[in-house]
């Protein structure tokens, strides 16, 4: 999972560095492959920049730490709610995208059970 989708800071036409030639690239990171039974998860869409957002953390680092913690949630599940939580915050702005090749089931927070809670919560915890 990668929230480091900014502004390229080379500049926007292709430059020499020593002896090779380097082609110029639009904004955000580009699009990066993965292997079998893999994902790989980026804050935002190829060539695309994320959002800092309003408070401590970006729309993505705020939709995913709080998705990723709901138990028995499969990863590509909890990515739809990401996205759907980070185009809401963002007016539509920013997309969070994957690169999936995933052939297993994923779950970042299996609980079978309930976990146990103090004698003094139970009353308040359904």
């Amino acid at each position: 999972i990668l929230d480091a989708c900014r502004n390229n800071p080379f500049p926007r036409k292709d430059y020499w560095l020593r002896d090779q030639l380097i082609t110029a690239s639009g904004t955000g990171l580009a699009e990066v492959k993965s292997s079998q039974n893999a994902l790989i998860a980026f804050a935002t869409g190829p060539d695309a920049i994320a959002y800092d957002g309003t408070g401590n953390a970006s729309p993505f680092s705020s939709a995913f730490s709080r998705r990723a913690l709901a138990p028995n949630q499969e990863i590509r599940a909890v990515m739809a709610a990401v996205r759907r939580d980070v185009v809401a915050a963002t007016k539509g702005k920013q997309v969070p995208w994957e690169n999936s090749s995933l052939i297993d089931e994923v779950v970042l927070m299996h609980r079978a059970n309930k976990p146990a809670l103090p004698p003094v919560l139970e009353r308040v915890v359904p």
